[in-house]
């Protein structure tokens, strides 16, 4: 393209994923730091035979683990078998791991990927501190009732899932889809009656982190009694905004909300420079046709980003023509009246 011929193609750089994923051992220190930021990561000390001296450390992710499970066949016998009080600790692992234990599958991790994964779908794990060793538990949770497609926004194909009326469930929906360890999920509670709680959701490596700072910050600021509908929250978040477009998007379903944290964020500086053929085109060719009120911004919602996507159209249109072409010729040609 350009005068390029049809072989003579640029190689395509690998893009190797990271291995291993996160740094530093298996301990429950350091799944506390992947988790950092996550209002659903828990973890609590588990006496060995009921002596409060000798304790393991148990994680789990509050929404992915059935609590009872782990009540009646992972604390209850740590707590009732004296055998293990009588033990070291080393002992008491291969007890443990050879079914002293109620529950049905155990493994033994080594590294911090595997406990990590194992977290994020549905194990819990329990650490024994002189031995440095991990033991993972299956404690996964059902849904609590049949979660049923979206009626306002009904699937074609996939997965026919909807969000629920309780966040934890949601936010274990999310995690079964995007099961990265870098999923953060920061909990706030709006609304100084109705006390509800909102999760600000984000991928670290992708999300801009102030993004995710000034939401946060704007849900701080939120001085209202009751948050009843998730609408509520769009004028407190974006503020006085004059555009004809959406800034923030709303979805009833899992497979959506997860495109949406998966999007990333785009140098302009470096497409410019690498697709410098292409916009040196799109401009000159614009600047001829001369016809800027006819010439009207839009986007792919909701696979794009939008701040990215407003920045780049800014770098093809001059600045005099940013008001007709973001706001004034689609509210003439759309009649909305703003």
């Amino acid at each position: 393209m350009f005068g390029r011929k049809k072989d003579e193609r640029e190689p395509v750089p690998p893009h190797p994923r990271q291995e291993p994923r996160i740094d530093g051992p298996l301990t429950a220190e350091n799944m506390e730091r992947v988790f950092t930021d996550c209002v659903d990561f828990a973890k609590r000390p588990a006496a060995l035979g009921g002596d409060p001296a000798r304790t393991a450390t148990l994680c789990y992710l509050s929404g992915m683990v059935k609590m009872e499970r782990i009540s009646d066949y992972i604390l209850r016998p740590l707590a009732q078998d004296e055998a293990l009080a009588r033990c070291d600790e080393v002992q008491a692992v291969e007890r443990i791991r050879k079914g002293a234990l109620y529950n049905l599958m155990v493994e033994e991790r080594t590294t911090a990927d595997q406990g990590a994964f194992d977290l994020v779908n549905g194990w819990c794990l329990l650490f024994f501190p002189k031995t440095g060793r991990a033991l993972s538990f299956l404690v996964q949770t059902e849904e609590k009732r049949s979660i049923s497609p979206s009626e306002n926004e009904p699937p074609l194909k996939g997965p026919r899932d909807a969000f629920v009326e309780s966040v934890r469930t949601n936010t274990s929906i999310l995690r079964r889809r995007v099961r990265t360890p870098a999923l953060r999920i920061q909990e706030q509670m709006v609304g100084r009656q109705t006390v509800t709680p909102v999760d600000v959701v984000w991928i670290e490596g992708i999300a801009d982190p102030a993004t995710a700072a000034a939401v946060e910050k704007r849900l701080a600021e939120i001085d209202i009694d009751g948050l009843i509908s998730p609408a509520s929250l769009e004028e407190y978040l974006t503020g006085e905004v004059r555009t004809a477009f959406p800034t923030i998007l709303s979805t009833e379903r899992p497979d959506r909300f997860s495109a949406g944290l998966l999007e990333g964020r785009v140098d302009l500086d470096v497409y410019f420079r690498e697709r410098a053929g292409y916009a040196e085109l799109l401009r000159p060719w614009l600047n001829y046709l001369g016809c800027w009120d006819r010439v009207m911004y839009g986007t792919d919602w909701p696979i794009v980003n939008l701040g990215e996507y407003i920045g780049y159209i800014q770098r093809i249109v001059p600045e005099q023509y940013w008001e007709p072409v973001f706001y004034d010729n689609a509210n003439r040609i759309y009649r909305l009246g703003l």
